[in-house]
C-alpha cells in the first residue's frame, strides 16, 4: 500500500491538531526525518488510544534496533513532541535506528492512570510494535512482512519520559523487553520504580537528566541503584525546552549493540553534559 496524504497536515507543511482515524486505518506522511503515522491502539496510555509512530530515514528493522516509546509531561502531547520539541528532527539527526511510539496521554489526571490496567502495559508494547512493523510494511514495498514483524517483535525497548510521563513509564519497566530508560527532569514522586529496575538481574541502563525539582528523588536514586549501567546529568536550561534542546544528545549516549541490546555508550556523561549545554531551539 502507498503512504496516503497527511489529514493534519497544513498549507503550511506543519501538522496541525492531532486527529485520529479510524481504528486499522493509517495516516502516513513522509517527511525529510522519516515516516510519521497516526493511529489508534486498543491499549495504549491515555484515555483515547491516540498513538503517533515514527520511523526515521534509514531505519532497517533487520539490523540492531530499539523501539522507544515517548512518555510526554503534563500539557504535552503528540503536537508538541512533533513540532515544538523537534522530536522526529532529532531522532533523524542521531542516526540512531530507534523507532518510536508516541501516546496522546492526556492531562494530569489520565497521565496519573495512563494505563487503566497494570497488564495493559505489556498489551500496549505489543501492539506498538506491531503497528510500527505494519508501518514499515506499507512504506516499503516488495519487504517480507513476516520478517519485519518478526524483527519488531524481537527488538528491545528503552522508554523516555519526559517530566510528569513518568507515572506512565513505571509499568513498563516491569516487562523483560525493556532493557533501559531515558528519564528527561522525569523522576517525580517516588526514584522507587527506577531503582528496582537498575537492580534487575540483566543490568538494565538508566539515563537520568536532573533539574532541581527531582534533585531529591535523584539523589535517593543514586545511593540506592545498581552502579556501573547509570547515568545523571545535571539539566541546563529550562525544563519547558529540555527536549527540544538536549534530546539529540541524550540518543548520542546509547549504543545498540550487534546482539540487539541497547546501552550506554563509552563517555555517555561528557556528551551528555555538551548536549545539555546546547541552547534550545526556538519554536
Amino acid at each position: 500500500m502507498n503512504p496516503i496524504a497527511d489529514p493534519n497536515k497544513d498549507a503550511a507543511g506543519t501538522l496541525s491538531r492531532f486527529q485520529t482515524p479510524a481504528p486499522g486505518d493509517y495516516a502516513v506522511r513522509a517527511t525529510k526525518d522519516g515516516d510519521i503515522a497516526t493511529v489508534r491502539l486498543d491499549h495504549a496510555p491515555g484515555a483515547t488510544g491516540k498513538v503517533a509512530l515514527f520511523l526515521p530515514k534509514g531505519f532497517d528493522p533487520s539490523r540492531p534496533a530499539v523501539i522507544m516509546p515517548y512518555f510526554h509531561g503534563h500539557g504535552g502531547g503528540i503536537d508538541d513532541a512533533l513540532n515544538r520539541q523537534k522530536l522526529t528532527e532529532q531522532a533523524a539527526k542521531s542516526g540512531k535506528n530507534i523507532a518510536f511510539v508516541i501516546p496522546q496521554l492526556g492531562e494530569k489526571s489520565e497521565i496519573k492512570d495512563a494505563f487503566r490496567k497494570p497488564e495493559y502495559a505489556a498489551k500496549f508494547l505489543d501492539e506498538a510494535a506491531g503497528a510500527l512493523s505494519k508501518l514499515y510494511t506499507q512504506t516499503h514495498p516488495g519487504a517480507d512482512a513476516e520478517k519485519v514483524s518478526q524483527s519488531f517483535k524481537d527488538m528491545p525497548i528503552v522508554p523516555l519520559t519526559y517530566s510528569g510521563g513518568y507515572q506512565a513509564t513505571w509499568p513498563t519497566l516491569k516487562d523483560p523487553r525493556v532493557k533501559g530508560v531515558v528519564a528527561l527532569d522525569s523522576m517525580y514522586s517516588s526514584a522507587k520504580p527506577f531503582i528496582d529496575f537498575s537492580r534487575r538481574a540483566d543490568e538494565p541502563f538508566v539515563s537520568v537528566t536532573v533539574g532541581p525539582s527531582t534533585k531529591g528523588h535523584v539523589d535517593e536514586f543514586e545511593k540506592a541503584s545498581m552502579k556501573g549501567n547509570t547515568v545523571v546529568t545535571p539539566m541546563k536550561g529550562g525544563h519547558g525546552e529540555l527536549v527540544q534542546s538536549a534530546l539529540g544528545g541524550v540518543l548520542e549516549t546509547i549504543s545498540i549493540e550487534a546482539d540487539g541490546r541497547p546501552s550506554l555508550a563509552a563517555g555517555a556523561t561528557e556528551k551528555q553534559v555538551l548536549a545539555s549545554l546546547r541552547s534550545p531551539k526556538p519554536g
